[in-house]
């Protein structure tokens, strides 16, 4: 769902869907706006989804496991695309002392070590 979509949702709804309150998606779209603008200031072609679809991608596609393939065709773009703007993402987001995203433990933790991603134990 893109983010102007989802503006209409009430705060728990928009919660359900993207794993965070709206004023947390608001903190979080304020330091991908600042990274943005550092990332930019070296010129560039412009990315084809705003931030704020970007950072909507990014939860959906962490909260619900899709593939990129299927985040991608959510938002019109490539699965390479999809899978790049992801991993931005995350990796400004999950800096020392900022966020714990859904699914991806305290930051400076065992971030990469999701229910998912961990071994069988037995």
């Amino acid at each position: 769902m893109r983010y102007k979509e989802a503006q209409g949702l009430k705060d728990k709804q928009f919660c359900c869907r993207a794993g965070v309150r709206k004023a947390v998606f608001a903190q979080m779209l304020a330091v991908l706006e600042t990274a943005h603008a550092e990332k930019k200031a070296r010129g560039g072609r412009p990315n084809k989804l705003s931030l704020e679809d970007t950072l909507m991608m990014t939860l959906e596609y962490l909260r619900g496991y899709h593939t990129f393939s299927q985040a991608g065709a959510s938002f019109g773009i490539s699965e390479s695309y999809a899978c790049k703007l992801v991993h931005w993402t995350k990796s400004t987001l999950m800096g020392p002392g900022r966020f714990s995203l859904p699914g991806q433990g305290a930051p400076g933790g065992d971030a990469g070590l999701s229910p998912r991603n961990k071994g069988v134990e037995g």
